[in-house]
Parts: C-alpha cells; sequence; structure tokens
C-alpha cells in the first residue's frame, strides 16, 4: 500500500475516521425511529432539489423535466432557471444541512440565534419549517402553475410528515437541548 492511501485508525469506530466525537462523559443515545424517518424525507427532498435544479438551470425551457414555459404564465418568471434556482439550494441543500444537524445535532450559532424554540436543537424548527415551506410551494404550484399531477400530491404528504414527525415525544426527546 503507498504512503498517499486513506488508513483508518485502528480504533475500529468509524467516527474517529472522519472526526466527529461526543464530548467526554455524554452518554450514547439511539436516535428514535422517528428521527430516521425524517432524515430520509428530507434525504428525498434533497434528492429531488439536487437533481431538478441543476436541469432547470441548464435548460431553461423546461424541456428537460418535461415543464413548458407556458405553466409559468402567471408567476412573475420568464422561463425555469429562477425555480431551478430554489429547488437547488432551497429543495437541496437546505434539506441536506437540516438532515445532517438531526443526525449529528452539529451546534450553527446562526441557526441556533434564529431559533425560536430553545427547548429543542435548532434542526427540529428547521424540519417544521421545511414542512411548511414545502406545503408553501406545492400549495403554489396549484395555484400559479398548471401542474395538477406528477409528485405534487406525494410532497403535500412528505410536508404533512415532517411537521408531524418532529412533534413525536421521542424525536423531541432526542433533539431536547442539554440530551
Amino acid at each position: 500500500m503507498d504512503s498517499g492511501t486513506f488508513r483508518a485508525p485502528r480504533t475500529g469506530h468509524a467516527r474517529d475516521a472522519i472526526g466527529v466525537r461526543r464530548e467526554p462523559g455524554s452518554p450514547r443515545r439511539r436516535r428514535p425511529t422517528g428521527v430516521w424517518l425524517l432524515v430520509a424525507i428530507l434525504g428525498f427532498i434533497a434528492v429531488g432539489g439536487l437533481v431538478t435544479g441543476p436541469l432547470l438551470i441548464a435548460d431553461p425551457t423546461g424541456a428537460v423535466i418535461g415543464a413548458r414555459v407556458s405553466w409559468l404564465e402567471a408567476t412573475p418568471f420568464h422561463d425555469w432557471r429562477p425555480v431551478g434556482w430554489f429547488l437547488l439550494v432551497v429543495m437541496g441543500v437546505v434539506p441536506s444541512v437540516i438532515a445532517v444537524g438531526l443526525v449529528t445535532r452539529f451546534r450553527w450559532p446562526l441557526a441556533e440565534r434564529l431559533d425560536p424554540s430553545q427547548a429543542e436543537h435548532w434542526s427540529w424548527t428547521a424540519t417544521q419549517a421545511m414542512g411548511a415551506g414545502l406545503l408553501v410551494w406545492i400549495g403554489l404550484q396549484f395555484t400559479l402553475i398548471d401542474m395538477k399531477g406528477g409528485p405534487q400530491p406525494l410532497f403535500l404528504v412528505l410536508g404533512v410528515a415532517l411537521i408531524a414527525l418532529a412533534w413525536l415525544p421521542s424525536v423531541r426527546r432526542y433533539l431536547a437541548v442539554g440530551a
């Protein structure tokens, strides 16, 4: 093996290899199933945004995903490029960061300052905001864009699920500040 090959530490813990460690003395806590469901939903949304957003940025006609520019007539947009940027950032990057926050509970001072709930980790509030934002986004699509089929009903269900799952007692306990 050459000297440039990565070799994980021999402690047997993947955490050591990536540099993520619990603070000394903090108990090991299992993540509840509700947290994993939230991570899966956020991951699904993120993949959709990270794939569809760049496609619309590259092809602002929307043809690459079967969309038509005529669907945008009731909006201020003349092509799909702004929608692509929205999907990339808000429906791609943001849910990815929230999912990582749910799993790792990393500290993010800016998010903590913006979070009105000081009782739970910032990712708890962000998850609900993402769910509410998804409901608004799909509502706008139904109202302004002539898109009644496709994945929109699924994303309505996912938005409701993000909000509902965040309120499970096991999720709230897991994400409680100081837990």
